[in-house]
Parts: structure tokens; C-alpha cells; sequence
């Protein structure tokens, strides 16, 4: 008897192991991981309308860096030290000094691998080109006296050596293209030098750009020199660095390079309403093309005010992770640029309590290895490999001109910033399907939009499925509605769409009208903020 029931076990466990083999029981069809509970699912779910090609792009995998320490530990995008001792000097870095915010002992305690530092001309000087090279003289000065403890790196696989050796890295940058006149090919020889980054204004424009902070920009973006200098800064190895850049110079960059690009000192706009700050729109397309966004300390950028605290510097990191994906996230600082620290982070010192107060909040060590210095080296790598981006940018920006609809009195609000617009948009609880309206200035541009439904400070409620309608300037639809389903990580979204036949024939203004279809409620039953951003196609 105990025989038979062996026997009559064992040939269940091979029939059971067979059909597993052939995608058959509880697992579901083969191929079909989910199985048949999931698959029912989607079978009973409103399907997105055909004509929408693209329900948004997954974020790519970005390149493993070729080497990354397994602790944080911190390479800093932007420090402003050339500046100083062309200011203050000449003084040397090997014994700890009474002023500024670093020194080598103070970068040692601090647990750094090393910095980024800036060649930076003021808008008062009368010669650029001179006083660059005059802070350079100060660069090569403050490593000549180190003690052997600070050298220029200019690759990840250098930085390595020089940590193994307990050296710290120097990777020299420049901020504003000022000091290249009015020709691009004035890069070869900073880049042949060891320059890694260029930052294509300061607050003052330039013949190749226009910079956030200019009331009267001359060049509308890129002018056809800047162009020039993108594409120069590719070939040569420099990362582009769009901080301080108009949104103008911004979008154009996005369209126009081919290679990941860089914001090395910003913060997040959503959470600060400043010039400098970066929108989650353009948070999103730095992440698209494989790029990293430095945080920035100056308490201006992230509060408003001439006070900030390290909980603000990581309630930014936090911010840039949520739209960009914490691989996209890196610090930068400002150190030494006369800004008003936050509390906590007085110099290079403290810069670890940074660290301690995301794990708090949940970072796991591999990524806050990856903030400190693992996503900057990666960037640095795919740079001077000359790597293309992870995919060709296919959607740009329109401009709105205004915004209107159901929930436009007191829950809609424009954030402008030059021919970019992004919209926020909080519906209020009562209606949560209420409609936001844009209008835009060519309807016939209109090829997709960018989306975000995130549960930023509104108890975990978020937008889970929209329906879009186009129409042209006397209100007549141009084709049939479109039916948008978001992704449950609130990460934003690019959706694509073939324009109709009638959108081919507007011209001039209309409307793009977004309602929200269904929602994830929140603890407290809030409606979702939900960010739409018209997008044209970036070949138009």
C-alpha cells in the first residue's frame, strides 16, 4: 500500500512538473509570466484609444559605471575653489584653512572621492578669455602645493587609481562658455587640458546661449555659434551643462545633442519657484537622455530665502529622484560660490549627515553610493566614451498660452519659464474628474503630451487614467477623443500620437482639453496631481 502511494505521488509531481513546463495551470500561458488572474484583469479594463502609439517609454537601463566605490562616497559636481583663490589667494589646500568650505583634511573627513572644479569669469571682468586663465593658474596652483594629495582625473577608471592611492580627484569644468569669445573651436584646448563639463551661460548670456537669469535674451535659445559648440562639445568628450541655461537654450539642447547632458548645480522648481530651478518637465527629459542632475545647497534655490536646512537639500533629492529615478540624481553642492548654506551642511565635513538623513527616509546604500558619487562617474564614463544617448529625443515642448477648464479657479497654475510651460494641475476633491484646459498657440504642432500623476504631499491619491481631446480655434474637435493610461510609479510619461487628418488641416491656435477618467483615491479621498505638458515632435 505505501508502495502505490509513492508511485501514485510521484507521477502527480511529474504531471504537475509537465504542465508548468507547458505554460499550463496557475501560471498561465507560456511567455505569460502574470498567468490567468492578471490577464483577466487587463481583459476587463477600458482599453486606451487605438490611435495612441506610444503609452509612454520606459526609463532606459542606464550604463553601469566602470567603477563605483560600494560606500558613499562623494564626487561633487560644482565647487567654485578656482574663483577663491583668484579672489582670496594665493593659499594652499594641504593644512585645514579658517575660511571657505574645504581644504584637503577637510575633504578627507568628509569621505570624498573629489570635486568638479569650476573656471568661472564674473560678468564685470572686461576680458574673459584672461581672467580664465588666471583661475586656471589658480587650479594648477592649489594642486603644485597639495602635497601630492589632489590630482586632475578625467576618467573613472583615473579616479579609481587615485583613490586607491588615497588621492583626491580634480575634475576640472568651466561655467559659461564666455571665456571661448565668440568660437567654439576656443574648447579644444580646455578640453585637451582635462575639461569634463562645460555649463553654457552663467546668469549673463553669451554669443552662444541664453542664460535663465537674462531679462533681454539676444539668442532666442541656441544661436547657430551654440549649435556649433553642442556639437563640438560632443566630439571632444565635454558633457553639456545646462544649469543656469534659459529653457529656450534648454529645450534646444535636448532636441538638438546626441549624447546625455548634465544640470550640475539645480534644484527642483516644483518646490521652489525660481528661474534656476529645473521643472519636472525638464527633470524628465535631463533622465530621457541619460543625464544627472546635481543638487545644489544655496538656499536660495531651495527655499527662496537666505535659510535652508539639510532636510530641504534632501527633500530635493528626494524631488529629482521621484521624476528622474534616483540613477539620475547626483550633488552639487556650490561649495565655495558665496551662497547661504543650509544648516547642516556647513562645508565638506557634513556632507555625510546627507547621507544618514535619506536612509532615514529609506535610501538604500547602493543608492545613496549612487548619489555621492556612483551616477556622476557613470555620466563621466558614457561622456568620455562619446555614448550616444539612450534614444533619439521624439517629443519637444509647445508653447501654452493659457490654461482654463472645470478646475481652472483656484487648482490650475502656470509655471512659465520662456517658450516652455509646464502645467500643474490639482483638481479639487469634489470633482475629481473635472477637465483642464491648454491652449496653445499651433494645434497643428500638437504630437503627444508629457504626464505626471504623482502623490506628492496629497495622501498617496494619483491620476490613473486621462482622455485627451484636441480642437481647433472655433472649438471644432479634431478627430476622436484619446484614452491615456498612466503607470502606477508616478513617473512622468512621453505619449505619442499620429496627428489626424482634421489636426493636419488646423492652423493657428486651439485647445488641448485633459480630464481625468479614473483615480487612485487617496487616504483622505484627494484628487491627483496630475502635470500635463503639450508636446510637438522634435524633427517638426
Amino acid at each position: 500500500m505505501a508502495m502505490a502511494l509513492l508511485a501514485l505521488a510521484v507521477a502527480l509531481v511529474v504531471i504537475v512538473v509537465l504542465l508548468v513546463r507547458r505554460g499550463g495551470g496557475s501560471g498561465g500561458p507560456a511567455g505569460d509570466p502574470r498567468g490567468r488572474t492578471a490577464k483577466a484583469a487587463d481583459a476587463g479594463a477600458p482599453a486606451p484609444v487605438a490611435s495612441v502609439t506610444t503609452a509612454g517609454r520606459p526609463p532606459a537601463t542606464p550604463t553601469p559605471a566602470p567603477w563605483a566605490p560600494t560606500e558613499p562616497r562623494t564626487l561633487d559636481l560644482h565647487a567654485d575653489t578656482p574663483y577663491q583663490q583668484v579672489h582670496k589667494g594665493p593659499f594652499q589646500l594641504d593644512k585645514r584653512l579658517k575660511f571657505g568650505d574645504m581644504d584637503v583634511p577637510r575633504l578627507r573627513e568628509g569621505k570624498y572621492l573629489g570635486q568638479y572644479w569650476v573656471i568661472w569669469v564674473p560678468p564685470a571682468e572686461s576680458d574673459y578669455a584672461a581672467f580664465a586663465e588666471r583661475s586656471w593658474a589658480g587650479l594648477e596652483h592649489m594642486l603644485d602645493t597639495s602635497g601630492g594629495a589632489l590630482e586632475v582625473a578625467t576618467t573613472p577608471e583615473e579616479i579609481k587609481k587615485l583613490a586607491e592611492a588615497d588621492h583626491l580627484a580634480i575634475i576640472p569644468c568651466m561655467e559659461g562658455a564666455h571665456a571661448l569669445g565668440d568660437d567654439p573651436a576656443n574648447l579644444k584646448p580646455w578640453a585637451a587640458r582635462g575639461l569634463r563639463y562645460l555649463g553654457l551661460t552663467w546668469n549673463n548670456s553669451n554669443p552662444f546661449a541664453d542664460a535663465a537669469l537674462d531679462p533681454h535674451p539676444p539668442n532666442g535659445g541656441l544661436s547657430a555659434k551654440g549649435q556649433k559648440l553642442l556639437r563640438t562639445a560632443e566630439e571632444l568628450g565635454v558633457a553639456v551643462d545646462v544649469s543656469h541655461a534659459a529653457a529656450t537654450t534648454f529645450w534646444d539642447v535636448y532636441v538638438a545633442g546626441e549624447r546625455p547632458f548634465i544640470a550640475s548645480h539645480s534644484d527642483a522648481r516644483s518646490l521652489n519657484d525660481h528661474p534656476r530651478n529645473l521643472d519636472d518637465l525638464q527633470l524628465w527629459a535631463i533622465a530621457d537622455a541619460g543625464g544627472i542632475v546635481g543638487v545644489n545647497y544655496h538656499a536660495v534655490f531651495l527655499t527662496g530665502g537666505k535659510k535652508a536646512s539639510l532636510a530641504d537639500v534632501a527633500t530635493h533629492a528626494e524631488h529629482l529622484a521621484r521624476v528622474m529615478g534616483k540613477a539620475h540624481v547626483a550633488l552639487g553642492s556650490d561649495y565655495d560660490g558665496l551662497i547661504f548654506k543650509p544648516s547642516g551642511l556647513k562645508d565638506v565635513t557634513q556632507v555625510p549627515r546627507l547621507y544618514e538623513a535619506l536612509a532615514a527616509r529609506g535610501w538604500t546604500p547602493a543608492e545613496l553610493s549612487g548619489l555621492a558619487s556612483g551616477n556622476a562617474l557613470r555620466v563621466l564614463g558614457d561622456i568620455a566614451a562619446r555614448r550616444k544617448r539612450p534614444h533619439p529625443p521624439t517629443l519637444a515642448p509647445v508653447e501654452v498660452l493659457d490654461a482654463g477648464g472645470d478646475s481652472a479657479s483656484g487648482h490650475a497654475a502656470l509655471l512659465a519659464a520662456d517658450r516652455n510651460v509646464l502645467t500643474a494641475w490639482r483638481p479639487p476633491p469634489t470633482a475629481p474628474q473635472a477637465a483642464l484646459e491648454l491652449r496653445v498657440a499651433e494645434i497643428g504642432q500638437l504630437g503627444g503630451l508629457v504626464v505626471v500623476s504623482h502623490d506628492e504631499n496629497i495622501d498617496g491619491a494619483r491620476a490613473r487614467e486621462l482622455e485627451v481631446e484636441l480642437y481647433d480655434a472655433r472649438g471644432t474637435a479634431l478627430g476622436s477623443p484619446r484614452r491615456l493610461r498612466l503607470a502606477d510609479d508616478g513617473r512622468p510619461q512621453v505619449v505619442g500620437w499620429p496627428r489626424t487628418p482634421e489636426q493636419d488641416a488646423a492652423h493657428g491656435g486651439g485647445s488641448v482639453r485633459v480630464t481625468i477618467v479614473s483615480m487612485q483615491p487617496g487616504a483622505r479621498g484627494a484628487a491627483g496631481l496630475a502635470e500635463v505638458a503639450p508636446m510637438r515632435r522634435a524633427a517638426d
